[in-house]
């Protein structure tokens, strides 16, 4: 399983995501989320996907179906941060953000093309990272 946090661009639209969430996952179930908060992108969702296919599917339809313009961030292991940034700059990655959670716990956020995370992003980052990285 895959986690990533899931946090509305403008954190006005907490509420409209929440509902957005309710709505796929009656079609979803294999999608989990609980409510988490960030410092930097403020109150959104902690959510389990399949995959990251199945994550990039969920993006793509809260913003097809319900109009949802959404941050998507991953958590890894502080010692994996610069081969992860190194390949992220690699696949086209533009690094948005950057915060240590804790001394072992480094949440990254970038924004990558599609094109670039479908192909082997996932089994290079799963590499990179000895797994720790989703």
């Amino acid at each position: 399983m895959v986690f990533a946090g899931i946090y509305p661009v403008d954190t006005t639209e907490y509420e409209e995501l929440r509902s957005s969430m309710e709505k796929l996952q009656l079609n979803d179930a294999s999608l989990v989320w609980e409510p988490e908060t960030s410092v930097a992108l403020g109150f959104g969702f902690r959510c389990g996907f399949l995959g990251m296919l199945h994550m990039e599917i969920v993006q793509e339809r809260l913003e097809r179906e319900f109009n949802m313009t959404v941050i998507t961030t991953i958590i890894t292991a502080s010692e994996y941060v610069g081969p992860i940034i190194t390949l992220c700059m690699e696949k086209r990655g533009i690094i948005k953000g950057q915060s240590y959670l804790t001394s072992e716990r480094v949440e990254m956020s970038f924004e990558l093309p599609l094109s670039e995370i479908v192909f082997d992003f996932f089994d290079k980052l799963k590499t990179i990272s000895r797994g720790y990285a989703s």
